[in-house]
């Protein structure tokens, strides 16, 4: 059996294997990260090379949270322990 160091290691130097990981990790703190009125209208869709990308249920709600963009990125990137998501795309 290999120590999770190592695996851990191996998945973040695949990037395949690292955004999925990402993504997964995400959608698990979503909610806790952003709280439940925000998650009630975005939620996270996919992570790519640093970005996160997120449907939004409106127009208003996508440019409120472009405003709220860097608090975002802070929390989740604070939730996972590590600096990975760069950057958010609303969609």
């Amino acid at each position: 059996m290999r120590p999770l160091a190592q695996i851990l290691e191996r998945i973040f130097s695949d990037p395949k294997l690292k955004s999925h990981f990402i993504e997964g990790a995400v959608s698990g703190i979503w909610k806790q990260a952003v709280g439940e009125r925000i998650a009630r209208v975005a939620s996270p869709v996919s992570f790519d090379n640093g970005t996160l990308y997120v449907r939004v249920s409106s127009a208003a709600w996508r440019n409120e949270l472009h405003m709220m963009q860097q608090q975002m990125i802070d929390s989740l990137n604070a939730k996972l322990g590590r600096n990975e998501i760069e950057r958010i795309i609303f969609r």
